[in-house]
């Protein structure tokens, strides 16, 4: 076959093909222009059923699916997740609120277990001055969150009616705060790890008062326990929660 015939026969097939991709992208947005080239985009967009802005990403609302089977449902901004929306996590995890950027940003985190958080977030971190967690055994903390944990000043009630207020470290309760039993009893002191450490005062419902040395949550150390009735104040060494020595 003569060359000039072969190469007559190429042209017409990149003819063709360009007619053909001009034919094609016409199809797809009535016209050719810029937007044709956003709506070619929309083709390697996979798991994706929603709006798109005019350079083809994914823009306004719209149903995302990651192949884990995790899904995202609400409002896009330039290819990412922005507004409101609701991301269901393929281990039962579920989040409801507001995305910026990609991130959490306010809204109701419910854990795999049933625990739930309710407040801002920063880096997908829980962070907010009044944060509030509720746990499924029916414990409950209203306070400060700082890297995803209980930090600053707050209040924690468990499921029994008991209150923790104070500062929190990483989760628990040290340095100075107030516990208040369901019963009436109330202790104010220091604390370590949500455990009466160091000195405090502690009143029992019946108003008995004891100001001392604590350890472990027990009485340890020098104190001085006043009887509510006739007022006397008696001087007391303990070991343990047992009296042992009059001072």
């Amino acid at each position: 076959m003569p060359l000039n015939t072969t190469i007559k026969k190429i042209v017409v097939v990149v003819i063709f093909i360009l007619v053909s991709i001009n034919i094609y992208l016409y199809s797809l947005c009535g016209e050719y222009n810029g937007k044709c080239i956003g709506n070619l985009k929309k083709i390697f967009i996979k798991n994706y059923i929603g709006e798109y802005n005019d350079i083809g990403q994914m823009h306004g609302q719209g149903i995302y699916t990651w192949r884990d089977k995790s899904k995202y449902t609400g409002e896009f901004k330039k290819g990412l997740r922005n507004g409101i929306g609701v991301f269901e996590m393929n281990n039962g995890a579920k989040f409801e609120g507001e995305f910026i950027n990609d991130n959490y940003f306010r809204g109701i985190y419910t854990y795999p277990n049933g625990n739930v958080y309710t407040g801002a977030f920063k880096r997908d971190l829980r962070d907010d001055n009044n944060g509030t967690f509720t746990s499924v055994s029916g414990d409950k903390y209203v306070g400060n969150f700082t890297n995803n944990k209980m930090s600053g000043k707050g209040i924690y009630t468990f499921a029994n009616g008991n209150i923790i207020k104070r500062d929190f470290e990483e989760g628990q309760v040290s340095g100075k705060g107030t516990f208040t039993s369901v019963s009436g009893d109330k202790y104010v002191g220091e604390f370590i790890r949500n455990v009466k450490n160091g000195k405090g005062i502690y009143t029992a419902n019946n108003g008995d008062i004891y100001a001392g040395e604590f350890k472990n949550g027990l009485r340890h150390g020098d104190g001085v326990l006043t009887n509510a009735i006739s007022k006397k104040q008696y001087k007391w060494r303990y070991e343990n929660g047992k009296r042992v020595k009059k001072k």
